[in-house]
């Protein structure tokens, strides 16, 4: 499964600028993110990148500030977020909802 490019949440993270090399250390951007198993098969890969800005008007311009996180899928790692995640997030993502509803099953 893999998740398109979406939202663009606060995530704080070290990033990297591909033009300029220079790197940030634990800063805080509103970006959007990919996360697939597709890319490199066996380990997950959260890509992000931060969202475009505003140079005041309506133009736009890209920044290229981008963070990258990879981890093998049956790694400790991978299990341990897993658990975590199940403990701590409620819900679930509105995709899965929605095919639940069209399998028929219960929520």
């Amino acid at each position: 499964m893999t998740l398109p490019f979406r939202n663009n949440p606060k995530i704080v993270t070290n990033w990297f600028h591909k033009n300029t090399k220079k790197v940030q250390i634990d800063k805080q951007k509103r970006a959007y993110y990919d996360i697939s198993v597709t890319e490199k098969p066996g380990w997950i890969v959260v890509k992000m990148r931060e969202e475009k800005k505003r140079l005041g008007g309506s133009a736009e311009r890209e920044e290229h500030w981008y963070s990258r996180l990879e981890f093998e899928l049956n790694s400790v790692f991978a299990r341990d977020l897993k658990m975590f995640l199940n403990q701590e997030v409620e819900g679930e993502a509105p995709e899965i909802k929605e095919l639940k509803q069209k399998r028929g099953e219960e929520l």
